[in-house]
């Protein structure tokens, strides 16, 4: 803190030195003066003292960025099957011409081929919630999972009448859950599996979550 008490004791000094015309005393109370002066400013520009070792980093916060720790192994999903190609990407804002359907048409799945009768696997932990023959997609079984805390749906279709897991079944990440069949609204790409993940009800990009 500046000692101006001690400064107001030295100007009003200075004022009765100079009205006694003692020029050096007067001399003397100025040079006290800047001397205090010097070192009020010299203590407010001083570097603070160096962290001590061990101390924690300072930690810098980038607005509009989001940094995900690494993850556990079991947090990312098992492949549903062995070896596969991707047949279909993940478009869900841009549509894509489906010859089956005769028009263009948003894909909100991954689509998965690795030929016909091929094991399918359970991508997650998780429970079987419903299993059901859709018209367009055909076999479909849907499994509720957990990803870092978020609710997960996973919806497999393309599947063989039988096997076919039953609703309710719990299931293990990498367990044989049936093999591969058809859908009809994607019969041009062969025998293939059609991959869905929703987490928390917003529909994601499969291949995010795959190895």
């Amino acid at each position: 803190m500046f000692p101006f008490s001690a400064v107001r004791r030295a100007v009003l000094l200075v004022s009765k030195a100079l009205s006694r015309h003692s020029f050096a005393a007067a001399l003397v109370l100025a040079c006290a003066l800047v001397g205090l002066s010097l070192f009020a400013r010299a203590r407010r520009t001083a570097p603070s003292a160096a962290a001590p070792a061990g101390s924690a980093p300072a930690v810098t916060h980038t607005e509009g960025l989001l940094s995900v720790p690494a993850q556990a192994a079991e947090t990312i999903l098992v492949p549903p099957l062995n070896d596969y190609t991707v047949v279909g990407p993940f478009s869900p804002l841009a549509p894509v011409w489906w010859d089956d359907l005769g028009h263009y048409a948003v894909h909100t799945g991954l689509d998965l081929s690795a030929g016909a009768s091929a094991p399918v696997f359970a991508p997650a932990s998780g429970e079987v919630l419903r299993v059901y023959r859709d018209a367009l997609m055909g076999w479909t079984a849907e499994l509720s999972a957990n990803l870092n805390g978020h609710a997960l749906l996973i919806r497999l279709s393309g599947l063989a009448p039988s096997p076919l897991p039953r609703a309710g079944q719990r299931v293990r990440a990498g367990e044989a859950l049936g093999q591969l069949g058809e859908a009809p609204a994607e019969a041009c790409l062969g025998a293939h599996l059609h991959l869905e993940t929703i987490q928390d009800g917003e529909t994601i990009d499969p291949a995010a979550l795959l190895p």
